[in-house]
Parts: structure tokens; sequence; C-alpha cells
């Protein structure tokens, strides 16, 4: 019996979180070759060495690409997609897959995109069709998704975008939040373990903050925001405030620099540069509301029936459930915002757009089942 040469790559913390349930599954199943590439901030000492995530997790680590994750200026991030090219190129050559799984919208993951389509090797994306105006990662979701074979998407909104972009209706799959399916299976740490974690006193009350950069917008316009927006928060509310390190993105080193000072000098403020996937999702259930511009907080944070104070224009264009208030960074009306919240009582009329289906077991049957081909055809309505 031939089995199926899947490669996956994971290029970070959060498409691994992501991924998690996918590669288990596929690890088990008696029809699959896997090999598991890591790339990206998971080999970088300054984001956590997050592939020891992976190891922990009993994963075998295939093959390793480094790139110069640490350079993330315009040019530097350039320099990154290129050679990501090259070395990606080089290792499909070699190791002549079947299939390349990859999921949403990393610059290392476009990297291996390209190379996949150079290499004649078809591509399976997850978490294609969906909008987030204020940043590249849109462009770059798409152009995945224009390279890849058969897609994965979270909701039927994001299925019927692929739809309009020419991509074949059969080769469209609704499979539901990825994320959502790994929370339901991790096994989160106890409470002792998350507060000796997060560095507070037990049974503490505390919000989280996850904010990336805003990659359309230039360094001083970012440096602004995160200052103003931890401005607001130490004067607004009175709760330990735990911070995680935002993705390696351009301009992201000023954040994190900035964010390790302040958070020095403030005892409530906590930041941690990598809380892994088991506590990440402990500290998402456990903490009393989210402020940032993350993906989890649209996606996973109304699931767990949590408020978001989504700030800027990062994650605009995604669906969004009425837990959610989008916020431009103004100082005074983050405040409001702040003080305003309140716990929900009554939870009988919140929308949920990203469901919990069982996603990597479609995923896996999919693959299987389906030929998969490199030629592709504009789908024209």
């Amino acid at each position: 019996m031939n089995k199926l040469k899947l490669a996956v790559i994971t290029g970070s913390r959060a498409d691994y979180g992501l991924l998690r349930n996918t590669i288990k599954k596929a690890q088990l199943h008696k029809k699959i070759n896997l090999s598991l590439i890591v790339t990206g901030t998971h080999l970088s000492r300054k984001f956590g060495y997050s592939f020891r995530d992976i190891k922990k997790d009993k994963f075998k680590i295939h093959h390793k690409i480094y790139l110069n994750i640490n350079q993330n200026s315009d040019i530097g991030i350039s320099n990154q997609v290129a050679s990501g090219i090259k070395l990606f190129s080089e290792l499909f050559k070699k190791k002549k897959f079947d299939l390349i799984l990859l999921l949403g919208d990393r610059y290392e993951i476009l990297s291996s995109a390209i190379a996949s389509m150079i290499m004649k090797i078809p591509v399976a994306h997850i978490h294609g069709g969906e909008i987030t105006r204020g940043t590249m990662d849109e462009k770059i979701r798409h152009m995945i998704s224009k390279i890849s074979s058969i897609h994965f998407t979270a909701t039927s909104l994001a299925k019927k975008r692929l739809h309009q972009m020419g991509e074949n209706p059969n080769n469209v799959y609704n499979v539901g939040a990825p994320g959502i399916e790994n929370f339901k299976n991790t096994n989160l740490p106890n409470k002792i373990e998350l507060y000796k974690k997060i560095k507070i006193p037990i049974n503490s009350s505390f919000v989280l903050f996850c904010y990336h950069p805003n990659t359309l917008e230039g360094s001083k316009k970012n440096l602004k925001e995160i200052k103003i927006i931890c401005d607001a928060i130490k004067n607004c509310i009175n709760k330990y405030c735990i911070i995680t390190s935002p993705n390696s993105d351009a301009n992201s080193n000023l954040i994190i620099n900035f964010l390790k000072k302040f958070s020095k000098s403030q005892k409530k403020f906590k930041f941690i540069k990598n809380l892994g996937t088991n506590y990440y999702f402990a500290t998402l259930k456990k903490c009393d509301f989210i402020i940032g511009n993350s993906s989890s907080g649209i996606i996973e944070a109304p699931y767990l029936k949590k408020q978001v104070l989504n700030l800027g224009d990062r994650q605009q264009g995604r669906e969004m459930s009425n837990l959610i208030t989008n916020m431009v960074i103004d100082k005074d009306k983050i405040c409001f915002a702040l003080k305003k919240i309140k716990k929900i009582k009554n939870y009988k009329n919140i929308t949920i757009y990203y469901k919990y289906k069982k996603t990597s077991d479609i995923i896996i049957k999919t693959i299987l089942k389906k030929k998969i081909n490199i030629k592709k055809i504009f789908y024209d309505f």
C-alpha cells in the first residue's frame, strides 16, 4: 500500500496551536507518511524556542528550516521570503512529497507555498478566504489560496469568498475553526500551575493583552499606538495584565522591546515570551476579558464567552461576535470601554461565527480520498 507522503509546515506557536490536532491524527494514520517541517519563530530564542512545545507533545520534527527571523524590517522580511523559497525548494526536490499542508497567512508559510508551486507539489490550505484589512497578512493569505489546490475554511462566508476568487467549489470545504477543536482536545494545566506560569498571586483577576504590529503602518505609528494602549490599561483598570509576545512581523522588535521595559516598571504587567498552546488556552479561559488585536480574540474568545476589546483595524473584515467591541486607538475611548466592561450574565443572544466541528477528521479524510492535482482551472462564475 502506497502511503500519502504528507508534509505539514508550522512556522509559529500560533499556527502550531491550530494544526496540532491534525498533526496528531496524521501521525497515527496508517495511510499517511507524515513529515513535520518546523521553521520561523519556532527556531528563535527571542521568541521562546517554541519548537520545544512540539517536542513536549511527542511529535517528531523531521526537518528544520532556519530563517533569519530576528531581522524583521521590511527588507529583512523580503530576504526571509527569498531564503525560504530557496531552502524549501531544495528540501522538496529531495523529499518529493505528495502534498503540502499549510495554515494561515505568514510570510514564511508563503515562501513554502511558492516553493511547492515551483516544485509541482499540490498544496492544501487551512483558514483561507478570510479578510483582515489592517495587515499585509490578508494579501499573503489570498496568495497562498491561489497557489493551493484544496481548501479548508473556518466559516461558510470564507468558503464563498474562495468561490469568488475562482476556486472550484468542489475543492473548498468548510471544516470549522481548528483552534476551537484543538481547545476541546487540550488538557489544560490546573489553576496552581497556571498562576505559577503567569507569575501572579493565586485567585487574582487578570486580563489578557495580545497585540501585534500593524504591518501596513510605519514604526513610529506602531510605537505610538502601543504606548497609548499600555497607558490606558495602566490607568483605567486595577487588574493584572498578562502580555504575550507579538508575532515576528515588521516592527515587532519595537513593540517587544517597549513591552519588556514597560512591564518591568509596572508591578501588575507580566510580559511572557511564550506561553505555549496549553498555557495560552488556560490563560484565555481564565482571564476576565481580552484586549488587543489577535485573531484568537476573534475566533476562540467568543467560543469561550469572553468579551474582547479589539483595537485598531488589524482584524477588520473578519466575522465578529457581538462579544467583541471594536475600538480606535485613543486613550480616552479605550479607558471608557475598559471601565464599561462588565461580566455578562445572559448569553442567549450571543453570536458565534467560528464553530466547533471535527476539523482534523474532515481534513484527513478529504486529503486521503480526493485526487489532488497541481493543475488548476480558474472557476469562472
